[in-house]
C-alpha cells in the first residue's frame, strides 16, 4: 500500500487529505488522444476546487486501482487509506497521522531519513509535503516552464507559491539558472539567424531592420575585408550577443504570447503596453491614480500577454520556430478548407477560417514566402 501511495505522491503532488478523500472510487479518465496520459479527477480541499483534473502516467492509475482493490480487506488490516463496509455502505477513512506513519515506515526499510531531523509530530501532512516539494523541484530542474507546470499541477492560484517551492534548494536554483541561460542562448541564436536572413516579421521588424543595417555598416568600417558569408556569420554573432545581454538584463521580456509572437518589450518601460493599456487605465481610474503621477514615479507597466495585439504591436516578433510552424499548418488547413468548401460549407467555420487567414497571412508571408501561391489559389 505504501509503495502505491509513494507512486501517487511523486507523480501528482497530491496532499495527504486529498489522497485519503479522493482516491476511493473510479477517479480517473483516459486522455482521448494518448495512451500515455490519464487524468485523475480529484477535489483539492485547500483551495476548494472540485473535480480538478491532474495529468498522470499509467503507473499512477495502476497504483490507484490497487488501492481501490484492497479497500475490501478484512477489518484487522489497519494500514489502508480507506475501507468500504458493505453492510453499512459507508467509508471509513484513515487518519492523516496514520498515512504519515505508513509512508515513513516504508522509507525506514531503506534507511532513508525522510524527515531530515524534522519532528514527525509537528506536521501531520509533513511526509506528503516532502514528496510534493521533491516533485516540484524535480520539475524545476527539468523544464524552463517549471513555475507554470507546478502552478497547474498543484492548483495554485498565483505564481508566488510554485516559485516558493523552487527557490529554497540551492542545487535546484542553480540548475534552474542553467536552464534559463540555455533558453536565453537558444532563443537568441534562433532570432539572430532569422534577423540576418530577413525571415522574420511583426511590429518590431522595422526597428530591428534599421538596427541591423547600423551594425553591418559598423562592422564594415572596422573590417573592410568582411564580405559574403563571413559578414553574415559575424553579424549574426553580434546580434546574438546583443539579444542575450538584453534578455539577461531585463531589457527584453522575450516571452511567447498566445498568438505565437515573441514579446520583445522592455520590462522596465514606463509606457503602457499596447496589450495592457486599456486595463491599466481602468485600474488607475478605479484607484484614483493620476497617469502623470504614475509616470513621474517611473512605474513600470507589464504587458498582458493574453491580450497580445500581434503584428499591430511594436514589440511583436515572429520567426520560424515550432509555434510558427503550427500556425503555418493551421493556415494551410484553413486555405485548403476555403478552397474546397461547397454545399457542405459551415458558416461559423468559414468565418473562423477567414479571420485566421486575415490575421496571420501578412506576418507568415514574411517568414514563409512560399505561402503566397497557396493564398492565391484560395
Amino acid at each position: 500500500m505504501a509503495a502505491s501511495v509513494w507512486i501517487i505522491l511523486f507523480t501528482t503532488g497530491l496532499r495527504n487529505i486529498d489522497i485519503r478523500l479522493s482516491l476511493l472510487r473510479d477517479c480517473w479518465v483516459k486522455d482521448p488522444d494518448s495512451d500515455l496520459i490519464h487524468y485523475i479527477i480529484t477535489d483539492i480541499q485547500k483551495v476548494r476546487k472540485e473535480d480538478y483534473p491532474i495529468p498522470a502516467p499509467p503507473i499512477t492509475i495502476q497504483a490507484i486501482e490497487f488501492l481501490n482493490a484492497i479497500n475490501f480487506a478484512p477489518a484487522e488490516v489497519n494500514n489502508l487509506l480507506a475501507r468500504l463496509f458493505m453492510k453499512g455502505k459507508y467509508w471509513e477513512i484513515n487518519q492523516s497521522y496514520m498515512l504519515n506513519s505508513i509512508l515513513k515506515s516504508f522509507t525506514d526499510c531503506f534507511d532513508i531519513d525522510l524527515l531530515d531531523e524534522v519532528n514527525a509530530d509537528s506536521n501531520q501532512d509533513g511526509v506528503c509535503h516532502r514528496a510534493r516539494v521533491t516533485l516540484a523541484q524535480w520539475i524545476g530542474t527539468n523544464s524552463p516552464l517549471a513555475v507554470l507546470i507546478v502552478k497547474r499541477l498543484f492548483a495554485h492560484t498565483n505564481e508566488i507559491m510554485p516559485d516558493h517551492y523552487l527557490k529554497n534548494n540551492m542545487e535546484v536554483k542553480k540548475e534552474r539558472q542553467n536552464i534559463q541561460q540555455a533558453t536565453y542562448i537558444n532563443l537568441a541564436e534562433n532570432m539572430s539567424e532569422a534577423i540576418v536572413k530577413g525571415k522574420f516579421s511583426g511590429g518590431a521588424k522595422a526597428s530591428y531592420h534599421e538596427g541591423v543595417e547600423m551594425i553591418r555598416q559598423k562592422l564594415q568600417l572596422e573590417n573592410q575585408s568582411l564580405v559574403g558569408e563571413e559578414m553574415q556569420t559575424t553579424l549574426k554573432e553580434h546580434i546574438k550577443n546583443i539579444l542575450i545581454a538584453r534578455i539577461r538584463n531585463g531589457e527584453m521580456l522575450a516571452m511567447q504570447t498566445p498568438l505565437g509572437f515573441i514579446c520583445l518589450r522592455n520590462t522596465k518601460s514606463t509606457k503602457p503596453a499596447p496589450c495592457a493599456a486599456k486595463k491599466e487605465q481602468i485600474k488607475m481610474k478605479e484607484s484614483d491614480i493620476d497617469v502623470r503621477f504614475a509616470r513621474a514615479l517611473q512605474a513600470s507597466y507589464l504587458p498582458n500577454l493574453d491580450n497580445c495585439q500581434g503584428s499591430d504591436c511594436q514589440h511583436s516578433f515572429l520567426f520560424d520556430n515550432p509555434m510558427a510552424q503550427l500556425l503555418l499548418e493551421s493556415f494551410r488547413f484553413y486555405c485548403s478548407y476555403l478552397k474546397g468548401v461547397g454545399q457542405f460549407s459551415t458558416n461559423n467555420l468559414d468565418a473562423e477560417a477567414q479571420h485566421f487567414i486575415d490575421l496571420y497571412y501578412p506576418p507568415l508571408l514574411e517568414v514563409y514566402p512560399e505561402i503566397k501561391s497557396e493564398m492565391e489559389a484560395v
